[in-house]
């Protein structure tokens, strides 16, 4: 091909390549495009699920509490009859422990889900969840002293479980205060501004 010939084909050579550019450049941006609704909602799922099992975990409390709040009532009375050297004056005691999930807050951050989720908000769920397993962890020594009960000194059992329940019950109203408030911020609708702990308000 002559030089003129080149010269000639030069322009529609170049706008070839520019036509192929503009190709590429716009699939690239339709995947970004693609791939950034999926991650969005990913996150929208993530959050709804999380506030969703957030709402459960709170009912979950509120339901044990009640019962609670009447076992710590009764051990009072128990312990203050023996303390006067009469019977326990109870037959047993029977200590609700809520088993509060996580599986929707592990499942965020196994599917990588919580980094496409607002920063800040991110904040907020992991701190609900760390006050949520301070709470758990917290129950353990109640389960270890009823299950322990008639071996030994009954009336140090029954302090045992008052201490334990004196703990979990002020550790109930911080946990209710903190998911209403997290259920607020997810604008989670129907679980919030329902029952309030009993003796938190």
């Amino acid at each position: 091909m002559t030089r003129r010939g080149v010269w000639e084909r030069l322009p529609s050579a170049i706008m070839e390549a520019a036509l192929i550019v503009f190709a590429v450049l716009v699939a690239l941006g339709v995947d970004e495009y693609w791939e950034t609704l999926e991650e969005r909602a990913l996150a929208e799922t993530a959050v709804e699920r999380i506030a969703a099992e957030v709402a459960s975990n709170r009912a979950d409390l509120l339901n044990s509490r009640e019962s609670n709040v009447r076992l710590a009532e009764d051990l009072e009375r128990a312990i203050s009859s023996l303390d006067a050297g009469d019977g326990p004056g109870i037959d047993g005691v029977n200590y609700e422990v809520s088993l509060l999930g996580t599986d929707a807050w592990q499942t965020a951050q196994v599917t990588r889900a919580v980094h496409f989720m607002d920063f800040d908000q991110v904040g907020r769920i992991s701190q609900v969840y760390r006050v949520q397993q301070l709470y758990v962890e917290r129950q353990a020594p109640i389960v270890d002293a009823v299950s322990t009960l008639g071996v030994g000194d009954i009336g140090m059992s029954f302090r045992a479980i008052r201490r334990g329940l004196a703990v979990t019950l002020a550790l109930e109203c911080n946990l209710v205060a903190e998911y209403d408030s997290l259920l607020t911020d997810l604008a989670f609708t129907g679980a919030s501004g329902g029952s309030t702990a009993s003796g938190c308000e």
